[in-house]
């Protein structure tokens, strides 16, 4: 069985938008944001959507789980492991909990160059 990918109108994302700034209690920026995208006039606003509060936010979550998922998946199909968080607005690194360890090491041993070269300059 194909499964087929799902898409979304800019009529949905709208919505889902308008209806954040509402759950949200950003009622004057609601009422603008509906009235710029005519929100009234949408497929969506006419047929009464059922949507379910926080849809927004639990849409982004589950597609920043998929990405997640997707970036630390190899090649031969096997996790990668990552320490770090996903964000939606920076780029991803991952780091392991030995990288970090590694990274801790390396950063200390420059201080601790740093300090015997001003102890070496008194």
């Amino acid at each position: 069985v194909a499964l087929t990918m799902g898409s979304i109108t800019s009529e949905e994302i709208n919505y889902l938008v308008y209806r954040y700034l509402q759950e949200s209690g950003f009622v004057h920026s609601a009422f603008t944001f509906a009235y710029e995208s005519q929100i009234s006039k949408s497929l969506v606003a006419q047929q009464g959507a059922d949507v379910p509060p926080g849809a927004l936010i639990a849409f982004l979550q589950k597609g920043l789980q998929l990405v997640t998922m997707e970036h630390h998946i190899n090649a031969d199909g096997s996790e990668r492991l990552c320490e770090e968080d996903m964000s939606l607005l920076a780029p991803h690194v991952c780091a392991s909990l030995a990288h970090k360890a590694l990274a801790r090491k390396d950063d200390m041993l420059h201080v601790n160059k740093g300090v015997r070269a001003a102890d070496d300059m008194e």
